[in-house]
C-alpha cells in the first residue's frame, strides 16, 4: 500500500531487514482480495491510521521484478500497490518485520540508495500536485473495502475539550480518539509543549493553521509555561470567530493578555486564582476554557451561564472522575473545587453526534434505513423534533435511533432554530439543507451562534439545482423542489459542515459532479466511506482532480 500524507504531502516507506527501503507490501492469505491484503499488510506493518483509498479501479499500480530461487530458477512476480491517504503520521512500527519506517517527500525517495521502486515514483508526483476530490462510480458497488465499519468514531467536540486535560493529568487516558486533524494538531502542540520543558512557548503557525482546537489548550498550558504567544488559531470560515471572550475569562483567573501589531496573542500566566465569572452567553469554548482554569487554579470556582452541550458535560465527568470536585448548583451555574488529589482514568470517548446526524442524513436523502445502538445517551432530542415535525417516521430512546426507509414525498417543510443547547445544534443546519431542497414548499432556517454559516446553500446548488433561495434577516429561506435551468456543476467544500452537506447533496442526485475541499471534510470526519457504507451507499469514492 501506497499511503500519501495529505497534510504535509509525504510517502511512507518502511525498511526492510535486508536493508532497502520500499513501500508496505506482503502477500495474499486466502480468502483475501489483492486491496484487502494491501490493507492487512499495512496494519500489521505499522497500524497507520488511514481515512480513505484512492478509486482502487484507477489507481492500481503493478511492479514487476524477477529474481532467482534458491535452486537457481528465475522467477518472475507482480507486486500491485494501492493508494491511501491519512492526515495522521502516528507510526507503530512492528520490529518484527521491519526496521524502520519514515514519511519521505519524493525528492527523498529519490535520494536513497536503495530503493528498488522507482518505476513507481511518476505517478506519485500527481498525487503531490492533485487535490483529492470525492465522487461516485457505480463499478465500486462490488467492490469490498477494508476500512469499512459500522461503529461511529470519538467525538471531534468532546475530544477537542477533553484533549487539554492531557497538559495537566498525566493519569488520563483516551480511547476512541478521532483520527481527524484537530486531533493531530493537538498531538503536535502536545510534543512541542513537553520539548519547551516549563520555558515561555511561541506556538509555530504550522499547528495554530491547522485547527482552531488549539485555542482549547491554552488555558491549559498556562499551567506549564509562564508565557504562551500564538497566531489566532485556524478553522471554519462561518463568521467572526474572535477569542477575546476566552482571553477575557482567562483575565479573571489572574492571566494577562495582548495582541500584538503583527496579530501574535500574548497570553501571560501571572498568578492563577479562583474566581466567580458569569458569561455573557453560554459559550461552549469559554465554558471548557473555565473550566481547565478552575482545575488549574488553588481554590473554589463559581462558573455562571455555562454551556450545558453534552460534550461539556462529558468533560465534566472526565474532570469529577480525575478528582476535581464539581457541583451542578443549577442547570447552567457550577461550583468547581480543586481538591489536588487526582485519580487515574481510562476514558472512552461518546460518539461523534454530528457523524451519527449525517450518517442518518444520508440514509434519508437515499431512501436507506438507519439503525443505530449506543451505550450512552445519543442527547438527540432537538433532532428528533425535527424529524418529527418533518413527518419522518422514526423509533427512538436515549439509546437508539431507527429511521425506516422513507419516500421524500411524504416530508413537510420546516423551520429550524439553532442555537445554545438545548436548541438544535447549529452543526447540524448544513447536514439537513440538502434534504430542505428536494421538499416541496418553503423551509428556514435560523442559526443564533454564527452570523454567516448559510455560504454551503451555494456550492449544495451546485450539486442540485432545482431548488431556490434566498438570505434575508440573517435567516436563510429554501424553496425546495423547483424546476431551474441550471445544470450541476462541481462543488467546493468551504467549512467541514459544508463538505458534509455536499456528499449529502452529492448521493441525493446520485450527480456526476465532483466535491473539492477534502481537508475540511478531514477537520471532522475520519472515515466517510464508513459513513456511507454504513448505510448501503458504497459507491462513492475518492480520485485526484487531474484524472478526468
Amino acid at each position: 500500500m501506497i499511503v500519501f500524507s495529505i497534510i504535509n504531502s509525504t510517502f511512507l516507506l518502511v525498511q526492510h531487514k535486508e536493508g532497502h527501503w520500499g513501500f508496505p507490501k506482503g502477500g495474499i492469505e486466502d480468502g483475501e482480495t489483492e486491496l484487502e491484503a494491501a490493507w492487512r499488510e499495512l496494519q500489521e506493518e505499522t497500524q497507520i491510521a488511514c481515512n480513505g483509498i484512492l478509486n482502487p479501479n484507477k489507481y492500481r499500480f503493478v511492479e514487476k521484478y524477477e529474481f532467482l530461487s534458491t535452486k537457481g530458477e528465475r522467477i518472475k512476480k507482480d507486486t500491485i500497490y494501492y493508494v491511501a491517504f491519512t492526515c495522521d503520521t502516528q507510526i507503530t512500527l512492528n520490529h518484527n518485520e521491519l526496521v524502520d519506517a519514515k514519511w519521505m517527500t519524493l525528492d527523498e525517495i529519490e535520494s536513497l540508495s536503495v530503493f528498488y521502486s522507482r518505476n513507481l515514483l511518476p505517478p506519485l508526483y500527481e498525487i503531490v500536485h492533485s487535490e483529492i476530490v470525492i465522487k461516485l462510480d457505480s463499478s465500486l458497488k462490488q467492490v469490498k473495502f477494508p476500512i469499512s465499519s459500522t461503529s461511529i468514531q470519538g467525538s471531534k467536540h468532546a475530544f477537542s475539550r477533553i484533549a487539554p486535560l492531557f497538559f495537566l493529568f498525566d493519569s488520563l487516558e483516551v480511547i476512541n480518539t478521532p483520527g481527524t486533524i484537530d486531533t493531530i494538531a493537538i498531538r503536535q502542540l502536545l510534543t512541542y509543549s513537553k520539548q519547551q520543558k516549563g520555558s515561555p512557548i511561541s506556538i509555530p503557525r504550522s499547528i495554530t493553521d491547522l485547527s482552531r482546537s488549539i485555542i482549547n489548550c491554552i488555558p491549559a498550558l498556562l499551567a506549564l509555561h509562564p508565557i504562551i504567544t500564538f497566531h489566532n488559531p485556524q478553522g471554519c470560515q462561518i463568521g467572526n470567530r474572535k477569542i477575546d471572550l476566552y482571553l477575557e475569562v482567562m483575565r479573571e483567573f489572574g492571566a494577562r493578555w495582548v495582541t500584538h501589531p503583527d496579530g501574535m496573542v500574548e497570553v501571560n500566566a501571572c498568578t492563577l486564582h479562583p474566581t466567580s465569572i458569569y458569561l455573557p452567553f453560554p459559550s461552549f469554548t469559554g465554558t471548557s476554557t473555565a473550566l481547565i482554569l478552575a482545575s488549574i487554579a488553588k481554590g473554589q470556582t463559581r462558573i455562571q451561564n455555562a454551556s450545558i452541550e453534552p460534550e461539556i458535560l462529558e468533560m465534566v465527568e472526565v474532570l469529577q472522575n480525575l478528582g476535581v470536585d464539581i457541583t451542578f448548583q443549577s442547570e447552567r451555574n457550577l461550583i468547581v473545587q480543586n481538591s489536588g488529589v487526582t485519580t487515574p482514568v481510562r476514558w472512552k470517548l461518546s460518539e461523534d453526534r454530528n457523524v451519527l446526524i449525517t450518517r442518518a442524513l444520508l440514509a434519508l436523502i437515499t431512501g436507506n434505513e438507519f439503525v443505530h445502538t449506543s451505550q450512552r445517551s445519543l442527547y438527540l432530542a432537538p433532532f428528533i423534533d425535527i424529524l418529527e415535525r418533518m413527518n419522518i417516521p422514526f423509533s427512538y430512546t436515549p439509546h437508539t435511533l431507527h429511521i425506516p426507509p422513507t419516500s421524500l414525498q411524504r416530508l413537510h417543510p420546516i423551520n429550524i432554530v439553532c442555537g445554545h443547547s438545548p436548541r438544535a445544534c447549529s452543526d447540524w443546519h448544513p447536514l439537513i439543507a440538502p434534504l430542505l431542497c428536494k421538499i416541496n414548499g418553503e423551509s428556514s432556517i435560523k442559526d443564533r451562534v454564527f452570523e454567516d454559516r448559510y455560504r454551503y446553500i451555494e456550492q449544495i446548488q451546485h450539486v442540485n439545482p432545482r431548488f431556490s433561495y434566498r438570505t434575508d434577516n440573517d435567516q436563510l429561506w429554501i424553496q425546495g423542489n423547483e424546476k431551474q435551468s441550471k445544470v450541476a456543476t462541481d462543488a467546493q467544500s468551504l467549512d467541514l459542515r459544508s463538505a458534509a452537506a455536499n456528499i449529502i447533496a452529492l448521493v441525493g442526485e446520485n450527480s456526476q459532479t465532483r466535491v473539492w475541499g477534502i481537508q475540511q471534510l478531514l477537520r471532522g470526519y475520519e472515515n466517510i466511506l464508513a459513513d456511507l457504507e454504513s448505510v448501503g451507499i458504497n459507491y462513492v469514492t475518492f480520485e485526484l482532480s487531474d484524472s478526468e
